[in-house]
């Protein structure tokens, strides 16, 4: 028998007893003496039951829920984000797809927030004046009019040339 069986055998007899004292003192209210004698013993072996449970399971870390908890969420996804627009950047050389569907959209919100927040020009409202702050590597990548490639197989664009219309973005 383990430890814990053992103390809640002991606890069980104590309130044995002491229910019978109570009975044996107070006859009248033998009914509600009963009720808690009742209630005490199931409760003792709701816990034993619990911790039986408890220690037959496998001893675990920290749940993923704690884990969470434990480096800021704006740690975690800053380089999941950054390897994400990586692998976007390195596929778009590859094929044309990538780069219409794929690194444009990412690149023409990048664009429209830049624009907007620091030069106070709308991307698609006031394209003159966007292209003028962007440069022509950026603004053929980013220009609202650009038309989606033919061949979507075809050719992507070449490293040199991201290179060019990102520089162009960091610099607004």
């Amino acid at each position: 028998m383990s430890r814990g069986a053992l103390r809640a055998l002991r606890w069980a007899v104590l309130a044995s007893l002491a229910a019978l004292v109570a009975a044996i003192v107070r006859p009248d209210d033998r009914g509600l003496v009963l009720d808690a004698y009742l209630l005490f013993v199931g409760g003792l072996a709701l816990l034993l039951l619990a911790r039986t449970t408890g220690s037959a399971l496998p001893a675990a870390g920290r749940s993923r829920f704690e884990r969470a908890f434990e480096t800021p969420v704006l740690a975690r996804t800053r380089p999941e984000a950054l390897a994400a627009l990586e692998r976007r950047l390195l596929l778009a050389t590859e094929t044309a797809f990538e780069v219409h569907f794929r690194l444009r959209p990412v690149l023409r919100e990048i664009a429209a927030y830049r624009l907007s927040a620091r030069r106070g020009i709308e991307l698609d409202a006031e394209p003159e004046a966007a292209r003028e702050a962007l440069g022509p590597e950026a603004w053929e990548l980013v220009r609202p009019d650009r038309e989606p490639p033919e061949d979507r197989l075809g050719r992507g664009a070449r490293l040199a040339d991201l290179s060019a219309a990102v520089d162009a973005l960091e610099r607004i």
